[in-house]
């Protein structure tokens, strides 16, 4: 009898710590971008990089005093702290004061994604064929290879934020005055070419807000 008891209680000290494994976070990124900044690579001859760095962080200079940021923070807590696999773009520009998001949590039975684009936040629910399309993208682009990149070529650009998290593995990078029009200036095509990974990769989770599914 003693030893039945005993078993059980083994039994449930294995079950709980299971228990606590899952429920922790599984999925940690770099807020601040600080460790995806540092490795910058400079595509205007002869400026410092560590004006690129400065001008990469600038972009997200007063985004906590800013009720967006808060609210998509906020309404995401519930599903991050048990998500180990999701993307994320945000967009900031430091003369503009501005933010925009679309954040992508991939849940065990589904896709759940929160953007904010003008001001007003919604939530969009996916079936998981969503996440493996995005998956898809991330794979061809070989998104773990990406650095952050600057072009200090264009003034007053908006900076766009990258983070992804793959079952714990993580990437991030920050990409100053990245092309996003049809047609490009003549000025743009060089530094267009060195980041059409990245822009592939972001543009995919700018879109999954408006995946026909």
């Amino acid at each position: 009898m003693r030893q039945t008891q005993i078993f059980a209680s083994l039994v449930w000290i294995v079950s709980t710590q299971m228990c606590f494994s899952h429920d922790a976070p599984t999925c940690s990124w770099d807020e601040g971008y600080s460790r995806a900044i540092s490795a910058v690579s400079v595509e205007t001859e002869g400026v410092d990089a560590e004006l690129a760095r400065r001008l990469l962080q600038g972009g997200m200079w007063n985004w906590k005093q800013l009720s967006d940021y808060r609210a998509v923070r906020e309404r995401v807590k519930g599903l991050t702290s048990r998500a180990d696999t999701m993307a994320r773009v945000e967009i900031g520009n430091a003369n503009a004061g501005s933010y925009e998001v679309v954040w992508v949590i991939r849940l065990d039975h589904g896709v759940r994604v929160f953007a904010d684009r003008q001001g007003d936040l919604e939530e969009v629910s996916l079936p998981l064929s969503a996440w493996d399309r995005l998956r898809g993208t991330f794979d061809k682009s070989d998104v773990w290879s990406l650095r952050s990149s600057a072009n200090l070529g264009v003034d007053d650009a908006s900076t766009f934020y990258f983070s992804l998290c793959d079952h714990g593995r993580v990437a991030q990078f920050a990409v100053y005055g990245l092309p996003m029009a049809t047609q490009l200036a003549e000025g743009e095509r060089t530094f267009a070419q060195s980041v059409a990974r990245h822009r592939m990769v972001i543009e995919a989770v700018l879109n999954t807000v408006r995946s026909p599914e």
